[in-house]
């Protein structure tokens, strides 16, 4: 199933809620740029791997049928004609993804001592420790700040 065909228990299309999400705005990420412009700053950008699915699913249970070739050991699932399983991280393709993407990212971003810029900057952080500025873009992150501080 493609996550452009979702369907609910009656195969008919499903509605999610739409969260929302907020990737940084162009300004951010001009203001990252200038940033690293500065003497002795510098830029480094980095794409998170397989971002959606490190994500864990939120809100209402989401169940998935399984293609025969994502079934590890067939003989568990000889008797089922379709087999259906409990999806419990993000998937591309479902409306939600992106806001649950999005939620688990900033958390982890802020874990590591990165605060929010501010309300009317989002998914913009800056980290007061080691002077280091970061965009974020769904998946796409740009940091900048002293060169030695970029590690």
């Amino acid at each position: 199933m493609l996550g452009d065909r979702v369907v609910n228990q009656d195969f008919e299309t499903a509605t999610f809620a739409d969260v929302g999400n907020a990737p940084t705005l162009l300004d951010g990420a001009r203001l990252t740029d200038a940033y690293g412009c500065l003497p002795g700053h510098h830029i480094q950008q980095a794409d998170a791997v397989q971002a959606y699915i490190q994500a864990p699913m939120k809100g209402t249970e989401v169940w998935i049928s399984l293609r025969p070739e994502a079934i590890e050991d067939p003989k568990y699932w000889y008797a089922v004609r379709e087999p259906v399983t409990l999806c419990k991280l993000a998937l591309y393709g479902y409306p939600d993804s992106a806001s649950h993407w999005e939620e688990h990212s900033h958390k982890e971003i802020m874990g590591i001592g990165f605060r929010p810029f501010g309300p009317e900057w989002p998914s913009l952080f800056f980290h007061d420790e080691l002077k280091l500025a970061l965009s974020v873009y769904v998946d796409d992150f740009k940091w900048a700040g002293p060169r030695e501080n970029l590690p």
